[in-house]
This record gives C-alpha cells, structure tokens and sequence, in this order.
C-alpha cells in the first residue's frame, strides 16, 4: 500500500505569508491602486447643504467615478456597516479597495453618534459615513472642504447670528 499526503493551499486574501510567517507586499493590489489613483479626480461638488450653506460630492457620484477608474485595473470597494445603537448610540461604516486576486486594503471603521434611535437618521449617518470613508481611502475630496474642522467641532460660522437668535435679541422683526 501507498501512503500518500495530499497538500493543500491555504488562501489568505489580505495578505500572503512567505516562510517566516510574516505578510509579504500586496504588489498586485498596490500597483493597480497606484495606477487607478493617478487617474481619479476629486468629485465634483454638486449638492447644496442649506444648513451650513456649503456644496458636497454625493456619494452616488464619489461611487461612479471610483467604481469607472478602478474597475479598469482591477479593483472593487465594497462597505461594512454596523451599529452599536443599544450600547453607545452610533454607526460605523468600514471602506475595503480589492483587487481581482484577493488582496486587499481595509479602513479603519468611521464611527458616526446617532442623536436618537430613528432609521432615518441611521440611514443619513451611514450615507455620510460611506462617503467621507470612502474618499478618504481614495485620497480625494470634495471641491469645498470643512479644513478648519468648525462644522465636525459644533463651532459657530462666522457671521451673523442665527435667525432665532437675531429674534430673541429684538434685532429682527418677528414673523
């Protein structure tokens, strides 16, 4: 009788392993990323914020645009969503960047806080949060950005005061 062992590839798809046990370059994806990132161009800023007054890129577009350039090399995104609602009241939403052969980058998760329990709500943070992680592993942003943080950090605009505000202080007429 013949004693034969038959091996068996274990397939890793973030990283491979060589003998030390020590993940070796993603090259493949690497050199798809950088050939598809020197073609993506910022998304264009074509929605209105009346809040704040201020243009974005919808994620609608931020997703054609990426989705054209990198699928030409290759690569696909996909996103993670979850929630801890009961516990701390947030949503979270993770970027990963593929590429044909398994290799791939993930995000960090992006953690928004929910001021109430509401779907909707649930559903405008998750939408933000797959924007804002989604160009942020792009490396690209939006025409108008919030540099100086005012809007993330609950800083009043420079200006005039709100309308309720100007009101209250007898400096505008009631409605």
């Amino acid at each position: 009788m013949k004693n034969t062992t038959t091996l068996t590839k274990t397939y890793t798809p973030q990283t491979t392993q060589n003998p030390t046990g020590t993940p070796e370059p993603r090259k493949e994806l690497y050199r798809a990323l950088q050939k598809a990132l020197n073609e993506l161009r910022n998304p264009k800023t074509t929605r209105e914020n009346p809040f704040f007054k201020s243009h974005y890129a919808p994620l609608s577009q931020v997703l054609e645009e990426a989705k054209k350039v990198l699928s030409k090399h290759g690569l696909f995104i996909y996103q993670r969503v979850g929630s801890d609602i009961d516990e701390t009241s947030r949503v979270w939403v993770g970027t990963v960047i593929a590429h044909e052969n398994g290799e791939e980058i993930r995000s960090g998760k992006l953690y928004i806080p929910l001021p109430d329990k509401k779907p909707q709500t649930a559903g405008s943070a998750i939408t933000y949060a797959r924007r804002y992680s989604l160009m942020a592993l792009l490396g690209v942003a939006g025409e108008e950005e919030d540099d100086d943080a005012n809007r993330a950090s609950h800083r009043a605009r420079p200006g005039r005061p709100d309308r309720r505000i100007r009101k209250n202080l007898g400096l505008e007429e009631g409605e």
